[in-house]
């Protein structure tokens, strides 16, 4: 019958049944699955770093425009304290009780009369708190404690104490 001659590839493979067997595959050019995994691991890894980096920058900028927005505020409450007559003042620091402001017992809020001189965008989430203090030059002592989320500023002010007798009647 027929005579069935199986000829050898060029390649040095030989025909055995239905499969071919010769030398072993030689890997294909590139990098292995484990180089590519551990190189992904470092990438991840790199993210999550850089990303955390980014994170604490973003922190710490808020922390530092809160804390510029507070003082900022103490300023103003100052300054506006400054340019009140001396009577108005004086007679301010006479009736001023200590409620407890911002966790320190011997401050007290702002007077809401003297909030609503302020834009609602300045205050923010601030809690302007005062204290007024009385010294024995002659002047008050008026302190401005701003409290953020985060931080707090503190302004001092000299106020001159209203002489006897000016302002009243």
């Amino acid at each position: 019958m027929f005579e069935r001659h199986l000829r050898k590839p060029e390649t040095g493979l030989r025909y055995v049944g239905m499969h071919t067997v010769g030398r072993p595959k030689e890997p294909a050019p590139g990098f292995s699955l484990v180089e590519v995994l551990v190189a992904l691991g470092l990438v991840a890894l790199l993210a999550v770093v850089g990303f955390e980096l980014l994170a604490g920058a973003a922190r710490l900028t808020a922390l530092r425009e809160e804390r510029e927005g507070a003082y900022r505020l103490a300023r103003a409450i100052g300054d506006m304290y400054r340019h009140l007559p001396a009577q108005e003042t004086s007679r301010e620091a006479q009736n001023f009780v200590a409620t407890g402001c911002g966790g320190s017992p011997e401050f007290s809020p702002l007077p809401a009369a003297r909030k609503d001189e302020f834009p609602g965008e300045l205050l923010g989430t601030y809690v302007p708190c005062i204290r007024y203090v009385p010294t024995s030059e002659g002047y008050t002592l008026l302190v401005v404690r701003v409290h953020g989320l985060h931080t707090e500023a503190e302004e001092r002010v000299f106020l001159p104490a209203a002489s006897p007798g000016v302002g009243t009647r």
